[in-house]
């Protein structure tokens, strides 16, 4: 790694006032900078090892006094002369230190300027709320033409005065101001006699806008195109009414090229957070190979070596993926660092361990084996299913048990764990067989629903309705394959069957909805049954929203000429809702009586 190269980049991008776009290159950095610090430490770490090795076999050597292990020892110190020079290259801790402080000074700087960004940011967004409820103010309660137009000519200032808002709020903010604006401009301005001479202007200039919006279609950076988008619809609210006839056109043509920016912008993002999840799936690809580099706990040397040089091997690929979201990334990266600080760790103690460790593995592996032997004719499926699960965890815990009790351990313990996973798929699969012929029976009885008669009678109707039920829901289960099929069919057939009866649709609904209720109720379904009421409560709360906000519209169509046909809609549409909420009223009133 060259050191002097990196520390008078950072020098130079710390000498910089916007130091933000750099952040990327100095992750990368930083990245590399700790990865190599931690070869430093572990270079040392391995010379010390082969130095200790080194020594005990050359003590040996000379107590045998043999010639020929003396010439072994020659080579052995020649080869660790020659490791050691590979190991341990010449370091500047100068340059070391001087890195490590200006990656800290850039960081510092970097946090303090992120934090006053979204601090501005967060001010801003509520200096923008505030230009809102003035202007829907303005809207709802100013009466007098010219001082509403004086009043929107300061709204207009201080919202445009206002900085930056966070990216995630600006578009809804912005889309309120937008339908605020065009209130103002329709709703009272364009009822202002205008001259002909602004009204053309203002149509020109929309015009304009427009055209302008359509041009960033072919603008390749993004950052440029939402800048200016911006910018082009705060002009466009600037600008005043133009032509009635000619508004939902020009308007049509403005939203569509808005759209169309939009989509660019967010097509980019899109890539680019595909771009991300690509790199992160790269990422956390690495950890089963990582895993599976691992999974075999070396036994001398030669093993942890070709281990040591596959870990490697995988750290450097870990690198050479480009970047990904910093909060996904952050589980898979503590995953993979954990992995390594673990072979590490173990390899660090590995001479550290003594043979009895293997002795206490057999026995806790024993243990498992019993407990396994003992669960695996049971018939509790779920807290079996539950407890081998726990044992195998367990088993994966434990360190091995040598190199001769290991496979023999493991070939007991997996054939009591593969006993009852299989009887529990024979068990499961015989229950699918089972179901499978439960199907059959179902569907000769929705054949037969057609011969069936129905009484006139809502209630005995109801009662006969009740009573096919129960016996459809007595034939059995089904496989969960078939239940939308088999199920819709049944509806349907028995919807025919309610068609058929002389009574009003209004009766025919409540009946096939009693039905529906009472068919749940018999089968025991009351999530179900909860679910649907929880649904029709939140259409009901949809509704009334809608209502409310239709009446106060009201208001605004008071004000305008030549609204009276707006009007008449309106209000005929907030009846409309006022008898859908009545229909689902009914609804919840029937599920309470039913589910006493």
């Amino acid at each position: 790694m060259d050191l002097s190269t990196h520390i008078e980049q950072l020098k130079a991008f710390l000498a910089e006032e916007d130091i933000l776009q750099h952040r990327e290159t100095v992750k990368q950095i930083d990245i590399s900078f700790k990865a190599y610090k931690k070869s430093l430490e572990k270079a040392e770490k391995e010379t010390s090892t082969e130095e200790e090795t080194s020594a005990s076999a050359s003590d040996s050597a000379k107590a045998l006094g043999d010639t020929q292990n003396e010439e072994a020892q020659a080579e052995a110190a020649n080869a660790e002369i020659v490791a050691e020079a590979v190991v341990k290259p010449a370091v500047d801790s100068a340059l070391i230190e001087e890195l490590d402080n200006l990656i800290n000074t850039y960081k510092s700087k970097r946090d303090a300027l992120l934090q006053q960004k979204k601090e501005t940011e967060k001010a801003n967004y509520e200096a923008k709320k505030k230009v809102i409820e003035d202007f829907r103010d303005l809207i709802q309660n100013e009466e007098h033409i010219g001082k509403a137009f004086e009043r929107i000519k300061q709204i207009r200032e201080d919202w445009k005065a206002v900085g930056e808002v966070p990216r995630d709020k600006y578009h809804d903010l912005q889309n309120e101001y937008s339908k605020l604006s065009e209130t103002f401009n329709y709703n009272i301005g364009i009822y202002k006699e205008l001259k002909e001479h602004d009204l053309k202007t203002n149509f020109s200039l929309k015009n304009q806008i427009v055209h302008q919006i359509n041009d960033l279609k072919k603008e390749k950076d993004i950052k440029v195109v939402e800048t200016e988008l911006n910018k082009l619809r705060n002009e466009w609210d600037e600008i005043g009414g133009t032509y009635k006839d000619k508004w939902e056109i020009i308007k049509e043509k403005y939203w569509e090229a808005v759209r169309t920016c939009y989509d660019k912008i967010n097509a980019h993002y899109e890539d680019q957070r595909k771009i991300q999840a690509e790199n992160l799936a790269a990422k956390q690809a690495l950890i089963p190979k990582l895993e599976a580099a691992v999974a075999k706990t070396p036994e001398n040397v030669k093993e942890w070596k070709a281990v040591t040089d596959a870990v490697l091997a995988i750290q450097k690929e870990w690198k050479g993926i480009g970047f990904s979201s910093r909060k996904e990334t952050k589980p898979v990266w503590e995953n993979f660092r954990a992995i390594c600080n673990k072979f590490f760790d173990a390899k660090q103690q590995f001479f550290e361990k003594k043979k009895g460790n293997d002795s206490v593995n057999r026995d806790k592996k024993q243990i498992l084996i019993d407990k396994a032997n003992e669960l695996k004719t049971s018939k509790d499926w779920r807290n079996t299913t539950e407890e081998m699960i726990k044992l195998q965890k367990q088993w994966k815990k434990i360190g091995h048990a040598g190199q001769h009790a290991e496979h023999k351990l493991w070939k007991a313990f997996r054939g009591a764990c593969d006993e009852f996973f299989n009887a529990k798929d024979s068990h499961y699969k015989e229950l699918e067989s089972a179901f499978a012929e439960n199907v059959g029976k179902k569907e000769t009885f929705i054949k037969d629903l057609a011969s069936i008669e129905l009484p006139a009678s809502v209630e005995e109707a109801l009662e006969k309705i009740k009573s096919i039920g129960q016996e459809f829901a007595a034939l059995g289960d089904i496989p969960s394959s078939q239940h939308k099929k088999i199920n819709g069919a049944y509806n349907k057939a028995l919807q025919e069957k309610v068609n058929q009866l002389d009574l009003p649709d209004s009766d025919k609904s409540g009946l096939l909805f009693r039905a529906k209720i009472q068919g749940m109720k018999d089968a025991g379904d009351d999530r179900g049954i909860a679910d649907l009421r929880r649904d029709l409560q939140k259409s009901k709360r949809k509704i009334e929203d809608e209502i409310n906000k239709q009446e106060n519209n009201l208001g605004f169509f008071n004000i305008s000429k030549g609204a009276e046909g707006l009007l008449a809609g309106v209000k005929s549409q907030i009846e409309n809702n006022k008898k859908d909420i009545e229909k689902i009223n009914e609804k919840i009133k029937i599920i309470n009586i039913l589910t006493r």
